[in-house]
């Protein structure tokens, strides 16, 4: 009999350690934890980051990290008047990002002991959800689109990732785009250099990663209805005192241009976030160098695959040699809650053309 404690209370080593074999069969790392644990630390009163266990007969079987979110009306409209009106009503609106593995830092799958049970823990977590909150939103690979039957789907962006497994050299990934040459020569023309650093990166550098994401959160295609704490997770992330954070810095003379910042884990490197300086007049092509140097650093490390997150502008749509359709699904138990949720995100930014044109 399976039973569930929702709460923002961090994972204990013996915990953790229950999930071993399931890390181990996915080739991913413990590490991985860290990250989590990040994210449990932030927290305002209206988003809230949140971890279920799922017991089955009284034993910890899984775990899902999500977040409740109750300040999203600027993630659907640029209209004020109409994002403070729904910030108001503060209708709590819960958020598991399946699509990926800590992308924008909270992204998980959900991590269930029994391997073999694996989409069966997701659907009772599902069920049991909806049963529980007003809306739950999945962000979910289309290809798990059956275990959503008793959704309403909307389109999303697809989540973008370079294979490197059939590459020998960074040359391999540079051939595979005409135009990369040029913008490598562009970049040191203008005194742009490359900075790798594991492990933490030092307060001034975490000034200049805020500075991009907050020029970031004001131009880009979407906002994130976690936007209150999510910064807050990326400075957390930029403190881990780990060698499996990976922070690829870009530099022109002394002026931080932008960064991107994976975890490593088993035989993948996965973005967590990146952000530029867009108050900057050109940052002289630095997206695509960063985009190149995570390759090169793969391909020396035995690397066969990086998770670059969701795809949100033409350069990274370009830059991806394999790309994952994914979608939203939206529940809720109440007929006329979803009714008029699921026709407001009809209208919203998040089916903009300009936003949906980068999924399948």
């Amino acid at each position: 009999m399976f039973s569930y404690d929702i709460s923002n209370k961090e994972l204990s080593k013996e915990e953790t350690a229950l999930f071993n074999d399931y890390l181990q069969n996915n080739n991913i790392e413990s590490n991985i934890w860290e990250v989590f644990h990040c994210f449990l630390k932030s927290g305002t009163k209206t988003t809230v980051p949140l971890v279920m266990r799922v017991f089955d007969n009284g034993q910890l079987e899984g775990v899902v990290f999500f977040v409740k979110c109750k300040k999203y009306g600027k993630a659907l409209f640029n209209n004020r008047l109409l994002a403070k009106l729904l910030d108001v009503m503060a209708m709590p609106c819960y958020v598991w990002i399946r699509s990926g593995l800590c992308a924008e830092v909270l992204a998980n799958p959900g991590f269930f002991i029994t391997i073999a049970n694996d989409d069966l823990s997701v659907s009772k977590v599902i069920d049991h959800m909806q049963r529980q909150v007003p809306f739950l939103v999945v962000v979910e690979r289309e290809y798990n689109s059956e275990l959503h039957s008793k959704s309403v789907c909307f389109p999303y962006v697809n989540e973008g990732m370079i294979s490197i497994e059939n590459m020998n050299s960074v040359e391999d990934y540079i051939k595979e785009h005409k135009s990369l040459r040029h913008k490598i020569n562009e970049f040191e023309k203008n005194g742009g250099r490359l900075e790798i650093i594991h492990g933490p990166i030092g307060e001034e550098n975490i000034e200049a990663v805020t500075r991009c994401q907050e020029t970031i959160a004001k131009r880009s295609v979407i906002y994130t209805p976690f936007q209150e704490i999510y910064i807050d997770c990326v400075k957390e992330t930029c403190r881990l005192d780990s060698d499996s954070i990976v922070h690829i810095i870009a530099r022109s003379e002394e002026k931080f241009l932008g960064y991107h910042t994976f975890i490593q884990s088993g035989d993948g490197l996965y973005l967590m976030h990146g952000a530029f300086d867009r108050n900057l007049k050109t940052t002289h092509k630095a997206y695509e160098n960063i985009m190149i140097k995570s390759v090169d650093y793969a391909l020396k490390r035995n690397i066969t695959k990086i998770q670059m997150g969701p795809i949100l502008n033409e350069t990274k749509n370009r830059m991806m040699n394999k790309k994952v359709s994914n979608k939203y699904y939206f529940y809720s138990k109440n007929f006329i809650l979803r009714k008029v949720f699921v026709t407001l995100f009809s209208k919203s930014k998040q089916q903009s053309a300009e936003l949906t044109r980068f999924g399948s």
